[in-house]
């Protein structure tokens, strides 16, 4: 391991080496994963290597340099952007809870309509491959490295089970990419520039952190793997080809959430309704709702993930952006404007933009009555809220602002009165933090949860809150059906 160290006479990095806490950077990481997987001498060698503290510490030093160069330039230009590309490089390799990780995306890859397209790709039962595959994250969580024996043949107790030798090494060519491949492929993706040399999101351990060389597997970092398994099944089930229920999926979701939230806190006194369909079924309200005696939540869940290139992007189109609001590109015969735009970051917050003017053009129909089975109550405070599939960070200010005019000229090409966004601020959070924050409002009340977000006390509050509910709902659906298989065969 290697770290920036002031002090020059330490026998070891300190704060890495013999450390309860990893501090080497994460992009100083990925960057030496891909150039030590791209250049270095095939397995097994003896000859070259960096047992002296001093190497390291001076590949380090090196490496912090550069990095401190090149973030004074982007952080003078545009801070904002630069801090939002900071946070998702920081965020990448922590480590998240996998259970909460692991039972939301079983959730949605599990749905009908979607399990179908996952197993068509993977070739075997989903189920049975989340279970494989959270069985080798929780080996390699452990040990970096192990013969595939040692991971896959785990006796004739498990032949029968999820667990079998068979389903095992399915799992594994999956998951991994042999060292040959992903050497050629390392050499290629390596961007020297300014923008990508920490920051690349296409090197190829990120995406393929398992690595076969001979009989052995390796794996670079335990959250790539599990996000390998989770969010990418995304890519391997070729859902990107358009896939309506992917979203009705993570709105399910949300919707399992909500009812057994309530439920675990033991709340009184609120009412979750569905999305409700008006105007002869040809408009909707948001896919949720919630009622308590003095609130209405308008709860829209987005499974629309950033791109990669949008997470590191650092510039926002403002000409294209007004050439949005000025053109009204906000039908169907305008969406393929919106997607030809070049910058990614920019491209995916004028569509969340579009996505957040819905939200506010359903609560005006609503407040004008046109929603039958649902009342208009002006003696409850309007609250609206988008869940996102993943954290978007959209509170940036330059990616807050384009939201926000994007959604306010969405409602004047509407005709409605685009001050109700200021009036009524929507809040964009990732459905990790929707988990915890409307656990607060169950517990203390939504008012009193707009009150400590407005004091900036709602951090204290996360803290006392964490995924026992997922943890609960995990081993119940998952963990225990598993456990009464595995003893079936024992008998």
């Amino acid at each position: 391991m290697m770290a920036r160290n002031n002090n020059q006479s330490r026998k070891h990095i300190s704060g890495v080496e013999q450390s309860e806490i990893n501090y080497l950077m994460p992009e100083y990481l990925d960057f030496l994963i891909a150039v030590s997987i791209a250049y270095s001498t095939d397995l097994p060698n003896n000859k070259y290597n960096l047992r002296k503290w001093q190497d390291r510490a001076y590949i380090a030093q090196v490496l912090g340099d550069l990095s401190d160069e090149i973030n004074k330039e982007f952080i003078d230009d545009e801070v904002f952007l630069w801090l939002k590309s900071f946070a998702f490089n920081q965020m990448k390799q922590y480590h998240h809870n996998p259970i909460e990780q692991l039972y939301r995306y079983y959730m949605i890859f599990s749905y009908p309509g979607v399990v179908e397209n996952v197993e068509n790709k993977i070739g075997m039962s989903y189920k049975e491959f989340i279970f494989s595959a959270f069985w080798l994250y929780s080996k390699f969580f452990d040990n970096f490295q192990y013969h595939e024996n040692q991971i896959t043949n785990l006796g004739e107790k498990y032949v029968s089970t999820p667990f079998s030798e068979n389903n095992l090494k399915k799992t594994l060519s999956l998951l991994s990419i042999d060292y040959k491949t992903i050497k050629e492929i390392s050499k290629k993706r390596i961007d020297y520039s300014k923008e990508l040399i920490f920051n690349n999101p296409n090197f190829p351990h990120i995406q393929h952190p398992l690595i076969q060389y001979s009989d052995f597997y390796f794996c670079v970092n335990p959250q790539y793997l599990i996000d390998k398994f989770t969010v990418h099944v995304y890519n391997i089930a070729e859902l990107y080809a358009g896939n309506q229920n992917y979203g009705k999926a993570f709105e399910s979701y949300i919707g399992k959430l909500l009812n057994e939230i309530i439920k675990y806190n033991s709340a009184t006194g609120f009412f979750v309704f569905p999305e409700q369909l008006y105007n002869k079924g040809q408009e909707r309200t948001s896919d949720w709702i919630v009622l308590d005696n003095e609130n209405i939540l308008f709860i829209e869940c987005k499974a629309k993930r950033l791109t990669a290139l949008s997470k590191i992007d650092m510039e926002i189109d403002n000409q294209f952006v007004k050439d949005v609001i000025q053109n009204n590109w906000f039908t169907s015969a305008t969406k393929d404007n919106i997607r030809n735009c070049e910058k990614p970051l920019t491209k995916d917050a004028i569509i969340l933009g579009i996505e957040v003017g819905k939200v506010y053009k359903a609560y005006d129909d609503y407040a004008n009555n046109k929603i039958s089975n649902l009342p208009f109550d002006s003696n409850k405070v309007f609250r609206p809220i988008l869940v996102t599939l993943e954290e978007w960070y959209a509170g940036i200010p330059d990616v807050k602002n384009v939201i926000i005019q994007i959604a306010q000229s969405y409602l004047n090409y509407k005709s409605i009165d685009a001050t109700i966004v200021d009036k009524f601020p929507i809040i964009i959070m990732s459905a990790s933090s929707f988990t915890i924050d409307f656990q607060i409002m169950t517990k203390h009340g939504i008012n009193q949860y707009y009150q400590l977000k407005s004091n900036n006390e709602l951090t204290n509050e996360k803290n006392i809150f964490n995924f026992e509910l997922i943890k609960d709902l995990f081993n119940k659906e998952l963990f225990e059906p598993l456990t009464k298989e595995i003893n079936k065969t024992e008998k």
